[in-house]
């Protein structure tokens, strides 16, 4: 008797619950989140670029926005034969670029190659991921070469 007045009680507790009072356990309650990884989508100066003046800033877009903690000195920096460059990054509003100000003048004459890692994170923890987004592996650094000229020429 006690198994058919829970039965018919648990019947009755259920059936007062409308569709919006218990938690739909077959959708999710919020949107999938993001699940890619930000690209490089523009570089100043350009690959390959010639003539560069001594005192340009290097300026990077990205495809979204990026974490600002994860931009640093191991993951995005110029180097050249001398060794890596040290500077400030400053962002953008939107945080998509990313600008690097050298803390001495480039030399003259000079070449330098940008490196950028998956160490740089969109703002859900997705690492830099390689220029094709449908190939959702780690990136390879991203890397883009720049020469310098010289001053004192016109």
């Amino acid at each position: 008797m006690k198994k058919i007045f829970c039965f018919f009680f648990l019947q009755i507790l259920m059936s007062g619950c409308g569709p919006d009072e218990y938690p739909n356990f077959s959708k999710p309650p919020y949107e999938l989140s993001d699940v890619n990884g930000p690209t490089v989508i523009s570089i100043q100066p350009l690959a390959d670029s010639r003539d560069i003046p001594v005192d340009t800033i290097i300026r990077v877009e990205f495809s979204e926005a990026v974490l600002s903690e994860s931009v640093n000195e191991l993951s995005f920096y110029i180097h050249s034969k001398a060794g890596k460059m040290t500077g400030t990054y400053i962002f953008s509003e939107d945080k998509k670029s990313v600008y690097f100000l050298p803390e001495k003048q480039l030399e003259p004459l000079t070449q330098y190659t940008i490196i950028i890692n998956n160490r740089i994170t969109d703002l859900s923890g997705n690492e830099l991921i390689d220029q094709d987004p449908n190939d959702k592996l780690p990136a390879t650094p991203f890397t883009s070469l720049f020469t310098t000229g010289n001053p004192g020429q016109e």
